[in-house]
């Protein structure tokens, strides 16, 4: 369940592949393919923010998705935790398929 002071956060923020009137928040700069729950849990973890995962859910923008979410601890403005998450996701080595 949802606290106050948790903010949630969408893989659709980070992909690169939707506008932003789909879902994306973040600049196509900074945006990577194919964000997963796993991946920005990881990403948040490595910022210090305690997530939790919630599978299954949808993003309203996108509500045939089943892609998941995330909560994470607010520190910040959700803008500001939006791009620190960006930015480490950038950082991560992209897995050769």
């Amino acid at each position: 369940m949802r606290r106050k002071k948790n903010v949630i956060i969408w893989p659709a923020y980070f992909d690169s592949s939707l506008t932003r009137s789909r879902g994306r928040r973040v600049t196509k700069a900074i945006a990577i393919s194919d964000p997963t729950a796993k991946k920005v849990n990881e990403a948040a973890e490595s910022i210090g923010l305690d997530p939790v995962i919630e599978p299954g859910c949808s993003h309203p923008a996108l509500p045939w998705k089943k892609i998941g979410r995330i909560l994470v601890e607010k520190k910040t403005s959700k803008m500001q935790t939006v791009a620190e998450i960006a930015r480490r996701l950038q950082q991560h080595p992209r897995r050769k398929k």
